[in-house]
């Protein structure tokens, strides 16, 4: 668990292929996960084991004021979380960098 940064942020934006939801990101030493909020039209939780992660890049500044992650899976899955800071973001990045097994990881963010 020390290298986990951060174990929870509130507030993250999740795009995929089908969905634009908001909620809570949860990391823990073997996964992480997104809850969505209340309001939103799932309740469907998303999992994410680290071994499945098979590229992870950060991404820049959004004209929205948002800093992207996007991670792709070895299934195929394509994900981008969004945070409100970029101390958030970092934190996230570094977390899953350290616990994941990534063929290759970038920061296009600097």
């Amino acid at each position: 668990m020390d290298k986990l940064l951060v174990s929870k942020v509130d507030n993250v934006q999740l795009r995929t292929h089908t969905s634009d939801l908001s909620g809570t990101l949860h990391l823990t030493p073997h996964h992480l996960f997104f809850s969505p909020d209340a309001t939103s039209s799932t309740t469907a939780e998303i999992w994410i084991s680290y071994p499945a992660i098979n590229l992870m890049t950060r991404l820049p500044q959004t004209i929205l004021g948002l800093y992207p992650i996007q991670i792709r899976t070895k299934t195929f899955h394509h994900y981008v979380f969004s945070f409100q800071q970029d101390r958030s973001a970092e934190e996230v990045w570094q977390s899953v960098k350290d616990c994941a097994v990534i063929s290759e990881s970038r920061s296009l963010h600097q």
